[in-house]
């Protein structure tokens, strides 16, 4: 018997608080046990709203969800983070 060696990569995505829980409503059905992978497109954005990088991360889901710890940061912003494994990453801008 040949053994696979299976490595699965992940990032973590850091954000402000927003009215949106669609993140949040992902990992807890991955919690409950229905994985939904998805193509997933992160966009980096200066502070003028300029999109100045973009990525696609292929059949991507959650694997960790950390909410605001409900202390401001520097600029008083709170943040949430969520890490997703994929399949892989490519950069389009």
């Amino acid at each position: 018997m040949r053994k696979l060696k299976l490595e699965i990569e992940t990032f973590n995505l850091k954000r402000g608080v927003v009215s949106s829980m669609e993140l949040y409503h992902w990992m807890k059905e991955v919690e409950q046990g229905t994985i939904k992978r998805r193509m997933v497109s992160i966009t980096l954005h200066d502070g003028l709203q300029n999109e100045i990088a973009k990525w696609t991360a292929m059949s991507a889901w959650p694997t960790r969800y950390d909410a605001p710890d409900m202390e401001l940061t520097e600029n008083g912003m709170e943040a949430e983070m969520i890490e997703l494994a994929h399949e892989g990453v490519t950069r389009d801008r």
